[in-house]
């Protein structure tokens, strides 16, 4: 086979990375996207950047989405791998990689400084709160990795669309 009838049979994904963070008091940190059906995200994005792995994308668009430098001190621990099935309206598989970003401080809250062409809204809240907010697939990947965070799994999640 050679390597053009080979692309030909690969699957074609996307591929996104993205940071986990929480406030002081341990309760998740997500951003609102104006797309679509305006979900509840952690901060981070697609891999576009040539020679940039998934947490380069998390950690750069943390910045970009943000406005903080959440440099992390050591290398942080992958949370969740998680796999998208394509559908109707994602044409291709989407894998996306989500590592633990640590906590934030109040005064790092107060400098958020949302993309607006991106989210419109960020907000803390406990897991219970966010169930009631969040469709129950985008859910599942809030409660998979918080699981995951506390060491009880899972370390994997497939979604379909």
């Amino acid at each position: 086979m050679t390597p053009a009838q080979y692309a030909q049979t690969v699957p074609h994904h996307t591929v996104y990375g993205c940071l986990y963070i929480r406030d002081e008091h341990d309760r998740p940190v997500q951003l609102r996207s104006v797309y679509g059906s305006r979900l509840w995200q952690f901060p981070g994005g697609y891999l576009d950047a040539p020679g940039e792995d998934p947490l380069q994308t998390a950690l750069r668009e943390a910045v970009e989405e943000t406005g903080l430098d959440l440099a992390l001190n050591a290398p942080p621990t992958l949370l969740l791998t998680h796999f998208l099935h394509a559908g109707p309206r994602q044409p291709l598989n989407k894998v996306g990689l989500v590592f633990d970003g640590g906590q934030v401080t109040a005064d790092q809250l107060g400098r958020i400084l949302l993309a607006p062409s991106e989210h419109d809204m960020w907000a803390v809240h406990d897991l219970a709160t966010w169930q009631e907010l969040m469709a129950p697939g985008a859910f599942a990947r809030l409660d998979a990795v918080e699981r995951a965070r506390r060491g009880e799994g899972p370390a994997f999640l497939i979604t379909h669309t």
